[in-house]
């Protein structure tokens, strides 16, 4: 929480680089506010505002405050859904199909790796670090549906098992066993249901 002239603000953030998505209420005062704080940010470290990549969005706001947030701002008002890093976001509850990117990412991973002659241990190790670096990525800035983890568990199962089935096609060990932890057997990898 930043403090402004003794009046506290809530702002919430998220930042990569030189990526910054800043959240606050959308009325004049906070938004003035905000502004007055990445202007003196301005100052201090001669770092500007780029007008023409910044956008601001507003759900829920009546027209005559949008109108005098735009002139504070300067900024174009962008709609939703936008993409930051790559995710979509949104101003309610995501679709599945709007998770597309995601499992479109991991397929893209494992398609990648699907000629290489892999070992369980090193598919193992691709999925961990790899593919649930992705994901965990994903979940840092929102919630995956149920649907969602179901057909990453599903992808990521075939990979692991893929050609190494035995005849009657069902996997060596079921997967609620390899999500154990090492010491009750299994091989760590994370359980996107917990």
């Amino acid at each position: 929480m930043w403090r402004i002239k003794n009046h506290p603000l809530l702002i919430l953030h998220l930042a990569f680089a030189d990526y910054l998505v800043l959240f606050s209420r959308g009325d004049p005062t906070s938004v003035l506010l905000l502004m007055e704080n990445l202007n003196h940010f301005e100052d201090c470290s001669g770092l500007k505002i780029s007008f023409s990549k910044s956008s601001f969005y507003s759900t829920g706001i009546c027209i005559m405050d949008m109108e005098v947030i735009k002139g504070i701002t300067g900024f174009s008002q962008g709609s939703f859904p936008f993409r930051y890093l790559g995710i979509p976001m949104a101003n309610s509850k995501l679709s599945i199909a709007q998770f597309s990117p995601l499992i479109d990412k991991i397929s893209g991973y494992i398609s990648a790796w699907a000629g290489a002659n892999l070992s369980y241990a090193g598919k193992t190790e691709l999925k961990k670090l790899v593919l649930q670096g992705v994901e965990c990525f994903w979940l840092s800035l929102l919630p995956i549906p149920v649907g969602v983890r179901a057909k990453i568990d599903q992808l990521c199962r075939n990979f692991l098992w893929s050609g190494k089935c035995n005849a009657n096609k069902r996997p060596l060990v079921f997967w609620k066993e390899i999500t154990l932890p090492k010491i009750e057997g299994g091989l760590v990898i994370r359980n996107s249901k917990a």
